[in-house]
């Protein structure tokens, strides 16, 4: 039978239901085909937008007076969960639920109120796919557990109840943009996720859905229904139920309140609904299971306080993402809103995000901080109507505080801390890098640089003669890496002035510095002429031929008697540890600023610029060395500069980087006795000279 035109879906599923219950079919499938029958007039999905619940109709099938001699039947409800619809949910974009996939959790799941644990209603016992959608029913409790008896009785004075289920993927299947997937009877096109297994592990009766359509129906034993619509039909008087304890009671059904006091109990029940699905929403974003947020919910808590636990039991317990099989939804959607606020906020600092700003960045962009700290308290399942800027950055501080990670604000600014921080080191540049070798390091230990001696020549072999197995020697030298960092802190004075500027600064000058640390070590290891273990000398020193002495002591001067040539000869004329010679090449040149212009003029000019050639003499130089300058090398000796060979050569000065991570870091920081969120700037690595071989100094003067 097709809906009446102007029919409300309430009053639909009273009427047929009662026709189909009428000519014995069962409550289930009664249910079923009815839905069946609206739906094709009116496809509707319910979902309650932004949480892992989705919202659906309630019939309740009320048992009638029992026959003398026989116990009263326990009272029934049936819920159509989930009609097969394409579900838009938010961040989460777009899926479906597979019918043919979707079952309950267990043989029984809990029916609840509002979520909460400690509010128990039933059980349900049955569940069951049709063509039309995913039902399931189940039978109140006769125990006398408040929320039970008073759902009951509101539900005989024909509240429209609705319905929340929770329901958790456990096989997903994504169909990309442009592909197509038949599913539920419907073709759907990509991107879009379709769960081909799901289970239901909870169901709660609510007073308030996304879906101003749904509809719960009372009907009595014998299918009388007991909508407004059917006035004329005789209303059941339920009798009391016998059960042979003294522990269990079913209380008569309470008269109708007045008014007044009806508006204040919905208002309430609505608040502790939207308070309750936040916990859950939260709980999922922290990668918690149901049965552990019904947990927290039961303890009873203010809401403020029940967030806080929340945030404690991740900390202890924070399982992967997909960890047993199992799909956690509320993780993608917190990736993309942090991703989203993220690059708002950098944009809103002058910091360019390395990909494409992310899908709804520009909600962001123009947030103060204390209004960005209102969202993410909001998206914590906090009330923040009527708080002022400084409240609003208190309870910020407050619950970041908690667990750094598992704050959103907490993450967006660190983000935009560390990209900003990435910037600044990357800006300040490095002068040593083209003449250094860079590797990873493990751990804190010292590092040996093991360095192989030059192949011995190779033997004559004649006709019958043997090949013999070549010899080699090694040498080490030894450095470890350390642990540079300091604190970057976002005050309660920042958010509350929304002092961005301020929040910047910190990680851009911290970034700058990192790199002056990595300089200043790496160039003290030069002009600091360390001790080398394999010679047990100097590094530069006459033993090691790699010292210019007597009159080849001097600035920079070309030409085919000028220290250049006499410094590239050294050079080329090194010897292995075997005594071969290795003709190294020599690549760069590092000059203090004091010769930063006469290097750039002998390096670069076409012609000689040895004194007495004309302008038609080819300049021996030109292109053959890379000029290095830095200050640091100024600051050491105005006069002194320094030849290095190719490092793909010879092994020169070694950096190592911490599990090969070559840029500072801001991670969290384990303190917050102050108010404010503080990160640690940190930078590890360190610096060690391989072989002397490589280098060449000329003292100047």
């Amino acid at each position: 039978m097709p809906p009446k035109k102007g029919e409300s879906k309430q009053d639909f599923l009273g009427r047929c239901a009662k026709g189909k219950r009428a000519a014995g079919m069962a409550d289930h499938k009664a249910m079923a085909e009815c839905a069946g029958e609206w739906n094709k007039a009116r496809m509707s999905a319910y979902v309650d937008d932004g949480r892992m619940v989705l919202s659906a109709p309630v019939e309740m099938r009320l048992a009638g007076a029992p026959a003398e001699g026989e116990a009263q039947a326990p009272d029934r409800f049936a819920i159509l969960a989930y009609t097969g619809k394409v579900i838009e949910w938010g961040w989460m974009g777009r899926f479906v639920i597979d019918l043919k996939g979707i079952k309950l959790a267990k043989t029984k799941v809990p029916c609840l109120y509002g979520h909460m644990s400690s509010a128990i209603v039933g059980t349900i016992d049955k569940g069951s796919s049709e063509d039309s959608g995913f039902f399931v029913t189940g039978e109140f409790s006769r125990v006398d557990t408040t929320r039970g008896p008073e759902t009951l009785a509101l539900a005989k004075e024909g509240f429209p109840f609705q319905a929340s289920i929770g329901v958790q993927g456990i096989k997903v299947l994504h169909v990309d943009k442009g592909a197509t997937h038949k599913v539920n009877g419907q073709t759907v096109e990509g991107p879009i996720d379709v769960w081909t297994q799901s289970s239901v592990f909870e169901v709660s009766f609510v007073p308030f859905g996304a879906d101003d359509d749904t509809a719960a129906i009372a009907m009595s034993a014998d299918g009388i229904t007991l909508s407004p619509e059917d006035n004329d039909m005789p209303e059941p008087t339920p009798a009391a139920p016998e059960i042979p304890s003294a522990a269990l009671s079913t209380p008569a059904p309470a008269p109708a309140p007045a008014q007044d006091a009806v508006t204040a109990a919905l208002e309430a029940a609505k608040l502790a609904v939207e308070n309750t699905a936040k916990l859950f929403a939260h709980g999922e974003t922290l990668h918690l299971s149901p049965k552990d947020v019904q947990g927290v919910v039961a303890l009873g808590l203010p809401h403020e306080k029940a967030t806080e636990k929340l945030l404690e039991l991740a900390a202890q317990n924070n399982p992967p993402l997909g960890a047993a099989g199992r799909i956690e939804m509320g993780a993608d959607e917190a990736d993309k809103f942090r991703l989203a606020a993220s690059h708002g906020t950098m944009l809103r600092m002058g910091i360019k995000p390395d990909d494409k700003p992310a899908p709804g960045h520009e909600e962001f962009r123009g947030l103060r901080m204390h209004e960005l700290a209102k969202v993410c308290l909001e998206r914590s399942g906090q009330n923040t109507r009527g708080l002022s800027p400084t409240a609003v950055a208190e309870r910020i501080l407050r619950l970041s505080a908690g667990g750094a990670s598992t704050s959103d604000f907490a993450a967006i600014f660190r983000d935009a801390g560390h990209k900003r921080l990435q910037n600044a080191f990357e800006e300040a540049g490095s002068t040593w890098r083209p003449w250094c070798s860079l590797v990873p390091a493990t751990d804190f230990k010292d590092i040996y640089g093991v360095s192989l001696s030059e192949a011995p020549d190779l033997d004559l072999i004649d006709e019958h003669g043997e090949y013999q197995e070549a010899s080699f020697k090694d040498k080490q030298e030894r450095y470890h890496v350390g642990k540079y960092g300091k604190l970057v802190s976002l005050t309660l004075e920042m958010i509350v002035n929304d002092d961005l500027r301020a929040f910047q600064r910190l990680p851009k000058l911290l970034g700058a510095a990192a790199a002056r640390k990595e300089s200043d070590i790496i160039y003290g290891l030069l002009t600091g002429n360390p001790i080398m273990l394999e010679t047990g000398k100097t590094l530069f020193n006459a033993a090691h031929k790699n010292l210019a002495s007597g009159a080849a002591v001097g600035g920079i001067s070309g030409g085919a008697t000028g220290t250049l040539h006499t410094a590239r000869q050294a050079i080329r004329l090194q010897k292995g540890q075997q005594g071969a010679l290795l003709n190294l090449v020599p690549k760069y040149l590092l000059v203090p600023s004091t010769y930063e212009t006469i290097a750039d003029v002998i390096l670069g000019s076409l012609a000689s610029t040895d004194a007495g050639m004309n302008s038609g003499v080819k300049n021996p130089w030109q292109g053959k060395l890379t000029p290095v300058v830095d200050s640091r090398l100024d600051n050491a000796s105005a006069d002194a500069w320094y030849m290095v060979a190719d490092p793909s050569q010879v092994d020169t000065v070694e950096v190592a980087f911490l599990d090969g991570i070559e840029q500072p870091t801001l991670t969290e920081h384990e303190e917050y006795r102050t108010d404010g969120l503080v990160w640690k700037v940190r930078h590890i690595f360190g610096a060690g000279i391989m072989d002397y071989r490589g280098f060449y100094k000329n003292p100047g003067k």
